[in-house]
């Protein structure tokens, strides 16, 4: 798999089509109500399963302060933890969370 070459809604969706057989309306990047967090959620078996959840403000809205290196590779190994817990449901995805020192010491 490659890096995701970029922070964004449109990056995203490309590369979870690119790197899965998940198809364009068998998923979806949700926010939930009154935060700043986003969740991909995939339709499978008629059931909705929650793969991850990351901050939408920095990875979509792109809003400083970040660095967009490390940013990248941390959702890289997000977006890679949720299509292998797609196909195997006993993977743990921890949140992607705005905080550079949280996430760094899973994603890195």
């Amino acid at each position: 798999m490659e890096t995701v070459n970029g922070l964004g809604q449109q990056y995203l969706i490309d590369y979870v089509l690119k790197n899965s057989g998940l198809k364009k309306n068998q998923f979806v990047f949700a926010v939930q109500d009154r935060s700043s967090y986003c969740s991909l959620i995939v339709a499978k078996n008629n059931e909705l399963i929650v793969l991850g959840s990351f901050s939408f403000e920095k990875f979509i809205l792109n809003k400083p302060p970040h660095d967009p290196g490390r940013e990248l590779i941390a959702i890289t190994r997000f977006l890679d933890l949720c299509i292998n817990k797609f196909h195997d449901p006993s993977v743990v995805v921890p949140d992607l969370e705005g905080n550079s020192d949280f996430w760094n010491d899973y994603y890195k």
